[in-house]
């Protein structure tokens, strides 16, 4: 299924472009913005060009999204939504740091969730992680209706070394049949 082009209040939610690379190496390149991220900081534009080509190789039930303001073309960040089985899914998200703190990732996770959940009714649970000191994602979490469940360890290759994550998910009843 093609990932489609999704509108809210603030932002355009699209399909990422080989040309968007130079966008996302303006946020991928910050510390302060990869810090909580399972990547490292991009480099240059190739690390950015070779994340673009990882999404437009993925397959058709793994879909990301560019993030960009409604009245601006240039991509500030990336949100995806992919099964891990046939009854749960994940969700991750990043923002550049000029967005932080504007509810921006809470509208942008809502309007992801709610595709999500009505295009796969047989998802029941979409599930999230994010490193401990990472408050402002925990609150995105909560806003966007996903409850704490536990302390997770899982190795970060990035960091050579495991690290605890706190873990969210948003349930739902199954789908009758």
């Amino acid at each position: 299924m093609e990932t489609p082009t999704i509108h809210t209040e603030r932002l355009l939610l699209r399909p990422f472009v080989r040309s968007d690379a130079s966008d996302v190496f303006a946020y991928a390149s910050n510390p302060r913005v990869s810090r909580f991220t399972s990547w490292s900081t991009h480099a240059t534009i190739a690390d950015s060009e070779a994340f673009i080509d990882m999404v437009l190789a993925r397959g058709p039930e793994e879909h990301t999204w560019a993030i960009l303001p409604a009245r601006d073309s240039r991509v500030c960040g990336a949100i995806e939504l992919g099964p891990v089985t046939e009854v749960e899914a994940e969700i991750h998200y990043v923002l550049a740091e000029p967005f932080w703190n504007r509810g921006l990732m809470t509208e942008a996770a809502r309007a992801v969730l709610a595709w999500g959940l009505a295009t796969y009714p047989a998802v029941t649970r979409v599930v999230s992680r994010a490193f401990v000191d990472n408050v402002a994602s925990h609150r995105v979490m909560e806003h966007c209706g996903m409850r704490f469940e536990r302390v997770r360890r899982d190795h970060m290759a990035k960091l050579g070394e495991s690290v605890e994550q706190l873990e969210y998910a948003l349930t739902r009843a199954p789908a009758a049949t």
